[in-house]
């Protein structure tokens, strides 16, 4: 395993580290607090599912070399979930879920899965 998801997993523990402060000691009363929540999930969790990708991937491939570019490729199927899930709670947080903006966002969020489904 190349150093680089070891560093990686570091990042992730402090952005997760940064996302459970941010929850127990800040209000969600202004659009800031809340972005700022939003997006630090996002990282956290972006980071956090793609290394069950990375070693499915790793596991299914033993002989393969590159293993920065496979946990590149991981990165972005655990981006990808987290943006669905975030997504989601955000319309949630800004009272914006109903099921035109639902429907819409699964249009879009299927839109991209076959966009980023083949390349690399």
């Amino acid at each position: 395993m190349p150093k680089s998801i070891f560093t990686m997993m570091l990042i992730d523990a402090l952005l997760w580290f940064y996302w459970i402060r941010e929850l127990f000691n800040t209000r969600p009363e202004t659009t800031e607090s809340v972005l700022r929540f939003l997006l630090l999930l996002f990282f956290a969790l972006g980071l956090a599912l793609s290394f069950p990708f990375y070693f499915y991937f790793f596991k299914k491939a033993p002989d393969f070399t590159n293993l920065r570019l496979l946990y590149r490729r991981c990165l972005k199927w655990g981006f990808y979930l987290s943006f669905g899930t975030v997504f989601l709670f955000g319309l949630r947080a800004f009272h914006a879920l109903t099921i035109l903006n639902v429907v819409l966002f699964l249009v879009l969020y299927v839109a991209i899965f076959h966009q980023i489904r083949g390349r690399g």
